[in-house]
C-alpha cells in the first residue's frame, strides 16, 4: 500500500512542481506564457489518453509487473525532462513521462478496489 501511495504521490506531484516553475522553464527555452503551458498541457492529455490503455494491459499482464514498468517509465521521462535541451525535447520527454504517470495512477486505484473491502477503501465515511 505504501508503495502505492509514493507512486501516486511522485506522479500528482509532477504537475504542481512543473506549474510553479514554469515561469523559469520558460525564460530557459526562450518560449511565451502561451506556449509554456504545453509542458502541462500535453502531460494531462498523456494521462487521460495512457490511463485506460494501461488499465486494460494492467488487467491483462498482471498488476505488479506493470506498476514497475510504468515507474520505471515515470522516472526516465523525468530524466529526460530535466536533460532536455530544447523545447520540443522537453515537450515529448513531458509526454512520455504523462504515459507513466496515468499507469501509475489507475494501476493503484485498481489494486486498492480488488485487494480491499469497500469499507476499508475510504469511499464510505460515516456508514
Amino acid at each position: 500500500m505504501i508503495t502505492l501511495i509514493v507512486g501516486v504521490f511522485m506522479s500528482a506531484l509532477d504537475n504542481g512542481i512543473i506549474a510553479s516553475a514554469l515561469t523559469s522553464i520558460n525564460y530557459s527555452f526562450h518560449v511565451s506564457e502561451v506556449q509554456g503551458t504545453w509542458g502541462i498541457t500535453l502531460y494531462t492529455l498523456g494521462m487521460a489518453i495512457s490511463t485506460p490503455i494501461v488499465g486494460k494491459l494492467a488487467d491483462k499482464y498482471g498488476r505488479k509487473k506493470l506498476f514497475l514498468i510504468e515507474i520505471a517509465i515515470f522516472a526516465l521521462g523525468s530524466l529526460m525532462v530535466a536533460m532536455s535541451s530544447s523545447f520540443i525535447l522537453f515537450l515529448a520527454a513531458r509526454i512520455f513521462q504523462s504515459i507513466g504517470g496515468g499507469g501509475i495512477f489507475i494501476i493503484a486505484s485498481s489494486h486498492i478496489l480488488s485487494a480491499y473491502p469497500k469499507s476499508a477503501q475510504g469511499a464510505c465515511w460515516g456508514s
